[in-house]
């Protein structure tokens, strides 16, 4: 299918483009198109690190020994600010039925995931295992996932 739009390394087509005509439904390449415009808006180096949705998905579907050498070169723990849009993916189907945002907060003396979920916290058992993943993969230990509060879909 032809690209509707291009921006740094991220092709949408009007497929993907049609899927926020109705405002329920978000596809992976449009917020992999969302957080490279934010990087580079911002200029997000040393502040915000973000994984793009196919990025998160190796730490959900695959083993932390096979992705952990595809890491190595991304210090984690220098950002103030780790994004992983996520959703509730299920390997034996491959696919997923709903976004949420987890991120690690490393401002504080000790660093912190934290979860936002706009369907009532739906993804927080999927939240919990991307965290434990994402740990094991860069050698850290974290206290366990903080629900946080946000404004509630009411399409779902």
């Amino acid at each position: 299918m032809e690209s509707f739009l291009t921006y740094s390394d991220c092709d949408i087509n009007e497929t993907q483009i049609k899927t926020i005509d109705d405002f329920n439904w978000v596809s992976d390449m449009i917020i992999h198109f969302w957080i490279r415009y934010l990087e580079n808006k911002y200029n997000t180096k040393q502040t915000f690190y973000f994984f793009v949705p196919c990025v998160t998905q190796l730490f959900q579907a695959y083993p932390s020994k096979i992705v952990k050498p595809m890491m190595k070169n991304i210090d984690i723990r220098k950002y103030s600010y780790v994004f992983f849009p996520m959703a509730d993916f299920n390997i034996d189907t491959l696919s997923a039925s709903h976004f949420s945002c987890l991120y690690l907060d490393n401002t504080g003396q000790k660093s912190m995931f934290k979860h936002f979920d706009s369907v009532n916290q739906s993804n927080y058992h999927s939240a919990c295992n991307l965290a434990r993943n994402v740990c094991n993969v860069f050698d850290f230990c974290c206290d366990g996932v903080e629900k946080l509060k946000c404004v509630l879909q009411n399409n779902g």
